[in-house]
């Protein structure tokens, strides 16, 4: 549903709403995750072109601390896009860091790994009904 106001972003700008998506990522790893949110996501409107999420990050919650396994990064984004919009995809295509660590080594240690995930997931919706 789309929706004039939404926290934190406030009021939607005339002729916009906000369509709001709550994402969890969980790799199969041990260690942390850290996702940059508008490389992520996006809604793609029917005529193709991508809105991309506002600035932010999609963290797990261990992100600054110890690593954890399967470390599920969830987070709720809205998304700006025109108030006619009925129906979109919304792209997911993880964009980030994850700390991968290593338990067969003499010492516990986590590596920074970059990394792209070659296709991205969509999620057609339809708000007319």
């Amino acid at each position: 549903m789309l929706q004039p106001y939404l926290e934190p972003g406030g009021w939607a700008a005339p002729g916009h709403a906000w369509v709001s998506c709550t994402v969890s990522v969980t790799p199969r790893i041990t260690g942390k995750t850290r996702f940059d949110v508008p490389a992520t996501m996006a809604v793609r409107l029917p005529a193709g072109q991508l809105v991309p999420a506002p600035p932010g990050t999609l963290a797990s919650p261990n992100a600054d601390n110890e690593p954890a396994a399967a470390p599920k990064a969830t987070a709720t984004v809205n998304l700006d896009v025109p108030d006619t919009t009925a129906v979109g995809t919304m792209v997911v295509h993880p964009f980030g860091a994850l700390f991968l660590t290593f338990n067969d080594r003499p010492t516990l240690y986590s590596e920074l790994v970059s990394f792209v995930v070659a296709s991205p997931a969509e999620l057609a919706f339809d708000l007319t009904g």
